[in-house]
């Protein structure tokens, strides 16, 4: 089957005194996923960057992050000692498609811990 994963009802929208105005509507994006696995959790980040549970999804896929947090930000390493690749500022959320060689990833809190709801499809 071809077509698994779809994403669909994104609206970006921007508007700033002196800037350009910016309002997009991209169609759906449908995305094959080549393996069966899933992984979806909760994860309390701290300020001490640690891997991210990949379960059995442990090279790339898709990903979902929604960081819960309402006063919180949070960053997302490729790899340990890396600088932040996606910084998420309470109540965000991120969508992404990681290389199959990111198979260990770290998240840290920047103030207080806090919780990252983390949706991965296999590649």
């Amino acid at each position: 089957m071809a077509n698994e994963l779809v994403l669909t009802g994104l609206n970006i929208a921007f508007t700033k005194v002196n800037s350009p105005s910016v309002n997009l509507s991209p169609a759906s994006v449908s995305i094959t996923v080549t393996g069966t696995l899933v992984m979806d959790n909760v994860q309390s980040v701290s300020t001490v960057a640690a891997a991210i549970l990949m379960g059995g999804v442990t090279s790339g896929g898709v990903w979902f992050m929604h960081n819960l947090s309402v006063t919180n930000s949070v960053g997302i390493r490729a790899t340990s000692g890396a600088v932040d690749l996606v910084q998420m500022q309470a109540g965000e959320w991120a969508c992404f498609r990681s290389s199959i060689t990111a198979t260990a990833p770290q998240a840290i809190a920047y103030v207080t811990s806090c919780n990252v709801r983390m949706l991965r499809f296999d590649r």
